[in-house]
């Protein structure tokens, strides 16, 4: 991250607007510059405005919304606004808060812009999200070691020396190595107690010798041709089955022809009757017939 302008207004100390140009030859030419001055000056006001240009809060003074305690005293409104450049990209954040006649404080206005003063973002949280996005650095990040905070970099130089180690991890965030140290010892003790287990399930269990797989092999090949056996057993009841089911279906077609004989054979009967009678009756017009052709 490189900044490139500064401009803030009523910050702290500082009251009026000031600006500061980190573009010009004398910051450029020089590498490494100091911010000087009396107890009181303002040197830690340039850090604030930073801070809550990009972040919207300081690391000394809180900002709320009903508190602001960053604002010079006697003073309606402040501001900050930076502009610098990271991975080739420059950006414009700025926040600024003002006062109501009645000295309420009025909701904290913030925005990200890109070079071209497009806005990307004007939301407090999208705002946050952005810049955390772009600097790659969460605000507690961003205090620890880019923007070290007086009361920090005191503690570290006035510790003993057992102490130092903490402090030092504490500014400069290398802490997260220290949890990374011990969530990897952890996790290696745990693989290294599942992979114990593993060994010991591992010597429970059994290795067959080619005797044994042989016999085995041996047993399954019998039991194979069991199965076919019991298989073929199985289609032969099945077609037993279905021969009997069609010989019960022949006993009750013949049980029902049975019920029926009586009727038919009384009515063959009554047919034969019918039949004599009408041969008797066929006989006796015959007679009939003859008698009266002897008389022609």
């Amino acid at each position: 991250m490189k900044i490139l302008n500064l401009k803030f207004r009523n910050i702290n100390s500082l009251a009026g607007d000031w600006e500061i140009d980190f573009t010009q030859p004398q910051f450029i030419e020089n590498g490494l510059f100091a911010i000087t001055g009396k107890t009181g000056s303002g040197k830690s006001s340039i850090l604030d405005a930073i801070s809550l240009a990009l972040y919207g809060r300081t690391p000394r003074v809180d900002v709320t919304g009903n508190n602001n305690d960053v604002m010079t005293r006697g003073t309606s409104d402040c501001y900050s606004e930076i502009m610098f450049e990271t991975n080739g990209n420059v950006w414009k954040a700025s926040w600024k808060q003002e006062r109501t006649r009645t000295k309420n404080l009025k909701p904290v206005q913030r925005t990200i812009a890109d070079s071209e003063d497009n806005i990307v973002s004007d939301q407090i949280k999208a705002c946050e999200n952005k810049i955390t996005e772009i600097l790659g650095l969460t605000f507690e990040q961003f205090t620890k070691v880019i923007l070290l905070a007086q009361g920090s970099f005191a503690a570290f130089l006035q510790a003993d020396k057992s102490d130092k180690g903490e402090l030092l991890e504490q500014i400069t965030g290398t802490e997260i190595y220290g949890e990374i140290s011990k969530s990897v010892f952890d996790r290696s003790k745990l693989e290294n107690q599942k992979l114990e287990n593993i060994n010991i399930e591992l010597g429970a269990i059994k290795i067959l010798s080619d005797e044994e797989i042989q016999n085995l092999q041996n047993e399954i090949s019998e039991l194979k041709k069991e199965k076919n056996s019991i298989d073929k057993e199985l289609n032969n009841i099945e077609i037993g089955k279905k021969v009997l089911k069609d010989i019960s279906d022949l006993h009750k077609q013949i049980d029902l022809a049975k019920a029926k004989l009586p009727e038919l054979i009384k009515n063959e009967e009554v047919a034969k009757d019918t039949f004599e009678k009408a041969e008797k009756d066929v006989a006796a017009i015959k007679f009939e017939q003859e008698s009266l052709l002897r008389f022609f």
